[in-house]
Parts: structure tokens; C-alpha cells; sequence
């Protein structure tokens, strides 16, 4: 517990890092509500409409990266009020060491936090699944079309050598009818 001295100045800190926190877990949940418009347009193939989300993402977490700059300066300010070590001074330990009203904000924006970041930890491994099965489907059938070489680039082998009984496979378009 802090004691009457720094209790004034530690409160008025940890009161600023709750405000940061709640900026920052309202720009998490815009990110996650984001991000599961970004799975419906990737099944839906709606290639615009992705360029736009992901940029719109880039904004996002500039704006996520700047507040986390200023919740470490304000983090800072509360570890020299209370006059304790920063690196050690975790969500919980800033709970445990915090009074009512503050603990139990803290309390509840960590349980907040920890749901959001691990639903959008989840939503993120199932959009990239989503974008590589995607991606593999186009893949395969390019070479449907085109054959398994790559026509621009079929000269030479890995090693740089070039290939003088190089076995050409034909693609769709290539096919002699």
C-alpha cells in the first residue's frame, strides 16, 4: 500500500494510466470488431474492400503504438511515486498496490484487455488461415492455367546454371489442341 506522502501523486498517476488503458482498450475493441468485418470480406473474396480494412489497421495500430508510448511515460510516473522499480510494475502489481476506486478499474480493464487481445489473437491466426488457403487455391489454379513453370523466370536453375533439357509442362493456354 502507498503511504499518505506518495499517495497523492501515485493516485493522480495511476488515475492517468487508467485513462490511457481505457483509450486503449476502446481502440483494441475497434480493431476486433475490424478485424471480424476483415474474415466476412476474405471469405467473400472482396479484394477493395481488404486493401481498405487494412489500411484502415495501419491506422489503428499507430494510434494503439502512440498510446502504449504514453502509457509507459505514465507508468514511469507512478513507479517514481511510488518509488519502485518500473520493470516490475505489472497491471496486477499496480492493482495490488493501488486503492478503491482505482484497484478495481485496474481489475477490470486487465480482464478487458486480456479478453480483447485474445480474441483478437484468434481472429488473426484464423484470417491468415483464411488469406493462405486462399492464397494456395490461387496458386494451384494459376498452374492450371499456365503450367508449374514460372514463365518469366525459367531460364536458369536455383544454382544459376542453365537448364539445356529443361522439361517444359504445359499449361491450359499452352495446350495443343
Amino acid at each position: 500500500m502507498l503511504n499518505d506522502g506518495n499517495n497523492r501523486a501515485a493516485d493522480s498517476c495511476i488515475g492517468e494510466v487508467i485513462d490511457v488503458l481505457e483509450r486503449q482498450r476502446k481502440l483494441y475493441d475497434d480493431l476486433l470488431k475490424l478485424s471480424h468485418e476483415k474474415r466476412q470480406v476474405i471469405c467473400k473474396g472482396d479484394t477493395e474492400r481488404l486493401n481498405e480494412i487494412v489500411q484502415a489497421e495501419v491506422a489503428f495500430l499507430s494510434a494503439i503504438n502512440s498510446l502504449e508510448k504514453e502509457r509507459l511515460k505514465k507508468v514511469e510516473a507512478v513507479a517514481v511515486s511510488m518509488d519502485t522499480d518500473m520493470g516490475g510494475l505489472t497491471l496486477s502489481k499496480l492493482a495490488e498496490l493501488s486503492q478503491e476506486p482505482h484497484r478495481g478499474k485496474l481489475q477490470i480493464l486487465q480482464k478487458e484487455l486480456n479478453g480483447v487481445l485474445k480474441a483478437q489473437l484468434e481472429i488473426n491466426t484464423l484470417n491468415r488461415e483464411l488469406l493462405q488457403t486462399q492464397i494456395d487455391h490461387t496458386d494451384v489454379m494459376l498452374n492450371i492455367f499456365v503450367g508449374d513453370e514460372d514463365p518469366l523466370n525459367n531460364i536458369y536453375r536455383d544454382n544459376g546454371s542453365t537448364d539445356s533439357e529443361r522439361k517444359q509442362t504445359a499449361g491450359l493456354f499452352d495446350r495443343q489442341i
